[in-house]
């Protein structure tokens, strides 16, 4: 077992230990002695929480508890003191079932869906369509890893828990800050809504080696993306704040960028589907669409670019406009 394991160990202990001591001391000497413990450390919290919720699964505690009524009897039964005891032994014997399942799980998206999740840390999660998202938390670390598609993260802050990002070979680390992880095919990206990160770039060894933004190393700023190329280079542009994450407005937002990869993009939200022309497919397209009216987007790409669009059973195909003798 790790140091972290240890120590979150210790610390289920003194919860336990407290919930009996409240349970037995209803003066406000032992509460002002209580509430200093939880100011010490964000996990007394935590852990005081979980024992609370031990308790309310055993026999009759929710009702008898004095740490949850207003008016706390003065005495307490020895079975109740009984089953306040029980709680040190579950909270130690438990704490895989209590701490650390609900901290490995995937969320996922089928296309066309999209969802917030909040997560165990109370940080949330909202995933764009046909994402997946892997977590592992623990308490040394929350690691996530986005295997698949578009998330924005809004993290809640523990500084002594970083909250670690991967996708493809971009890894983000945050302790508090709201920002945007994309890995949709050879596109992986994170752009900073608010606060600060760390970026890297991740080694064939898994070490992680700091990305420098743009000129001179700068940090990102809000709404700065950073991008990794196919070749692994790090570049950096700047998007309008109402842009990123279009897709929670049910939009996206297309600046120069090829058809082909606009339809690509459009065809992750499900509905009627595209296709475009080899010989089309790397015209820029520009402009925000409704992430759920594909057929809207086709025409007034072929009407801005003198194009065709036929149907070809449930597809829409755009074309290069045939010319007639």
């Amino acid at each position: 077992m790790s140091r972290g394991s240890d120590s979150a160990t210790g610390k289920d202990a003194e919860a336990a230990a407290w919930l009996v001591r409240l349970d037995g001391e209803a003066g406000s000497q032992a509460r002002a002695a209580h509430e200093a413990w939880l100011g010490e450390n964000e996990r007394h919290a935590r852990s005081f929480d979980r024992a609370q919720e031990v308790w309310s699964m055993l026999p009759r505690a929710a009702a008898q508890s004095p740490v949850a009524a207003s008016h706390p009897p003065k005495a307490a039964p020895a079975s109740k003191w009984a089953m306040a005891a029980c709680v040190a032994l579950i909270m130690l014997a438990s704490a895989f079932v209590l701490t650390r399942l609900p901290g490995h799980q995937t969320l996922q998206t089928a296309p066309g869906e999209q969802a917030v999740e909040r997560l165990a840390d109370g940080s949330t999660a909202a995933l764009d369509t046909m994402t997946r998202l892997s977590l592992d938390f623990d308490d040394d670390q929350r690691a996530l890893t986005l295997e698949e598609g578009e998330v924005v993260f809004d993290v809640a802050h523990e500084a002594e828990r970083p909250f670690v990002v991967r996708a493809g070979n971009l890894q983000v680390r945050a302790v508090g800050t709201r920002f945007v992880v994309r890995h949709v095919g050879t596109d992986t990206s994170v752009t900073l809504l608010e606060g600060r990160i760390a970026v890297s770039r991740l080694g064939e060894d898994g070490r992680a080696e700091p990305v420098a933004i743009a000129q001179g190393g700068r940090s990102l700023r809000t709404g700065d993306r950073l991008r990794l190329t196919v070749n692994g280079k790090a570049r950096s542009d700047r998007r309008a704040i109402e842009d990123v994450a279009a897709w929670r407005r049910g939009r996206v937002v297309f600046d120069d960028v090829p058809l082909g990869e606009a339809v690509s993009e459009l065809n992750r939200y499900g509905g009627e589907r595209l296709a475009v022309g080899s010989d089309i497919a790397g015209l820029a397209v520009s402009g925000s669409f409704s992430t759920a009216d594909p057929a809207s987007f086709a025409e007034a790409v072929s009407a801005l670019h003198n194009l065709d669009v036929r149907a070809s059973g449930q597809t829409l195909v755009i074309e290069s406009r045939q010319t007639q003798n």
